[in-house]
This record gives structure tokens, sequence and C-alpha cells, in this order.
């Protein structure tokens, strides 16, 4: 496996949480690593941690390495005896709130975790994102809308942050609140002339919890949520973390750029300002074409305009890179319906009313709607 590659799949878990100056046992995990023998380096963490030698380090980097390849479990345990031997790590922290949130543990739990790494230095703008985050889906509006802005304090141009605030506001009803945080955000983007990754390349899979076999040229983006089979990247040595860093980071302001763009499409379909709406999404799929949000907008966009062939082939892509979300196949049906594919609708609808039980209401009105439409 190319290095750069590799480690830039490390890099979302891993930097600078060791630090520069590594123990010889963690050097040779992770040189091993870098050659994807990922049993090999637990192998080496795995003999230091029974010697007792360089037990703490072991267990963070063991914790790494098992995360990577699907050890949810396994890598919680390592963060939780990592913590036990240094109870002031706030890397560790922040490490193990992540997991506790994908194994769907006790909000209260993973606040405290991300108030102790707060609390020991991690004073940084993904901590505070995700600490919003998990506030507002605990209910605590005013406190996530403190954390995205303190996260946006620290890094004015933090994509994540803009995308959290605007979406506690639109849940509240404040709809232009919303748009205004999305629009002020990309105007302030477009103006500043940065150049962003172009995220160009084949969805391979997509999962929340479990990871796919690492392949040649797979990259990771942010947390475990997209896994696709880009361009290669190209290195006769083994960049600095610094740079690794670097990459990382770029790639997910990318990602979260082309969903700020994507968010305010939505928004501006919801207005029925469509041709607003789809210039918008088009932005949005240009920086990222990888996104399964972004086909669905903009094949809903494209429902609202009456282009339902279109949106059809959208919804398309959108199903077959992120399958699980019961709303595209309402959608896509609804697309089918007004093409008069009348079996392929009710294919459709039966798939979403066979993820989302209680959807029957609303699939019976958005039905009614388009027959409407139809005799119009």
């Amino acid at each position: 496996m190319n290095k750069l590659i590799l480690l830039a799949l490390l890099s979302a878990f891993s930097l600078n949480i060791f630090g520069q100056n590594q123990s010889q046992p963690s050097k040779q995990a992770l040189d091993l690593m870098s050659r994807g023998d990922f049993s090999g380096a637990i192998a080496v963490l795995d003999r230091d941690i029974s010697k007792n030698r360089n037990s703490f380090e072991s267990y963070k980097l063991r914790g790494t390495i098992r995360r990577m390849t699907g050890d949810f479990a396994g890598a919680f345990a390592d963060y939780d005896k990592a913590i036990e031997l240094k109870a002031d790590d706030a890397n560790s922290y922040e490490q193990r709130a992540s997991l506790r949130m994908i194994l769907q543990q006790d909000f209260n739990l993973i606040l405290k975790d991300l108030d102790s790494a707060i609390a020991f230095g991690k004073k940084h703008e993904k901590v505070y994102s995700q600490r919003a985050m998990i506030r507002h889906q605990a209910g605590d509006e005013t406190g996530a809308i403190e954390d995205y802005k303190a996260a946006i304090g620290l890094r004015p141009d933090y994509a994540s942050a803009y995308n959290g605030l605007s979406s506690v506001y639109a849940i509240r009803n404040e709809d232009e609140k919303a748009i205004s945080i999305l629009e002020d955000f990309i105007a302030a983007f477009e103006n500043s002339g940065k150049k962003l990754t172009n995220l160009r390349g084949e969805v391979t899979a997509s999962s929340s919890v479990n990871l796919p076999v690492m392949t040649d040229k797979n990259i990771q983006i942010g947390e475990s949520t997209m896994i696709f089979k880009g361009e290669s990247f190209s290195t006769s040595t083994m960049p600095t973390p610094e740079q690794i860093e670097k990459m990382t980071d770029k790639m997910e302001q990318s990602k979260n750029t082309a969903l700020a763009y994507i968010n305010l499409a939505q928004h501006y379909a919801k207005q029925k300002t469509y041709e607003k709406a789809l210039a918008t999404v088009e932005k949005g799929l240009k920086l990222d074409p990888t996104d399964f949000y972004g086909y669905e907008t903009r094949g809903k966009i494209k429902i609202g305009i009456g282009d339902y062939e279109g949106a059809v082939t959208d919804l398309d892509k959108s199903i077959k890179i992120m399958p699980n979300f019961a709303a595209k196949y309402l959608e896509r049906g609804i697309a089918y319906l007004m093409l008069g594919k009348n079996a392929e609708a009710q294919s459709d609808f039966d798939k979403y009313l066979q993820m989302y039980p209680k959807g029957k209401e609303n699939l019976e009105k958005r039905i009614a709607e388009a027959k409407q439409k139809l005799v119009q």
C-alpha cells in the first residue's frame, strides 16, 4: 500500500497522539503499518504490553490500529486502559469519546470524555465541534450553539462547524438564520481564493460502523463515513506528520465545504427557488463528486423542476453510494411515478416503508401530491 495513502488513513485517528519521541516498539509498529502489516504491528505492541515497558504508548497505538481494522470494542478497551495509566492525557479522552459514539454509548459518557479532553488541553476546533454535535443530539441546543461558535472562533474557516451551527438553527425552524450562516461561510470561502482538494474517485463503500478491508488507493475521510477509490498520491520518501496532517485536513475541509453548498441548496429547494438551488448544489458536487447527499439533493431539486429522468439518475447514484437511507427510495419512487413507471415506483415505495414503517402517512401525502400534479 502506498505509504502516503496509508498514513492519510492513520492521521484521522493518530496524528498528534504519540508525539515525536516514539519508543522503539511504536516505531516498529508504525513501520509495519506503513507496509500494510496490521497484524504484525499488533503483535509488536502485544509483546511490549506484556513486558510492561511502554504500555501507555503501546495501548494507544494498538487502539488506533484496532479502530482502523474495525475492532471498535478492542480499541475502546485499549484507550480505556491508556486513560487508567495516564488520567490527564487529552488525546485519549478524545479518542475514547469518538469510540463511544461509534459503539452508541450513553451521551453523558461521551460528553464527559469530551469535557475531559478540553479540560486537559485539547482546545481544538474538532473537539468543540464534536461536543456540539453530541449536545445537539442530546437536546442541548444552547450548548451546541456555544460549542460551534467556539470552534469557529478557534478556526474561522472551519466548514464543519458552520454546517453544524446551521443545522441547529434549522431544527429550531429558524431557516433564515440557518441560510445566513451558510451563505456567509460560502461568500468568505469564495472570496478567500483558497484552493481545496478536489475529491475525485469512485466510492467503494460507506459505513458508520464497520470499515471494509483496506486496499491500495482506498482513502478514508472523517469519522469512518466514506471509503472511496481515488487518485494515487505518489511519494518517494516517507512524508512528515505535518505533511500528512495538512493533506488530511484539506480533504476533510473539502468535504465539509462541499456539504455547506449542498445544505444551502437544500434550504433553497425548500423555499422552491429551484434554479438557485440547482446552481448551488452543482458547486458542491463539483468540489466533491462522491457526496451521496449531493446527488440526493440534486435529485429532489430535479423533481421540483420536472426533470424526472434526471432525478432518477441522480437518486440512482446516491443509492449506489449509500443505500441505507429510506428517503432516497421515496424520492426516486415519486420520480418514477411522474414518469408513469408505476411498477418501479411501487417497488421503491415498498422499500421505503420496509426501512421506515412510520412513513406511511408521509408516503400517502407525497403520492397524492404527485398524482394531483399529473392531472394538472
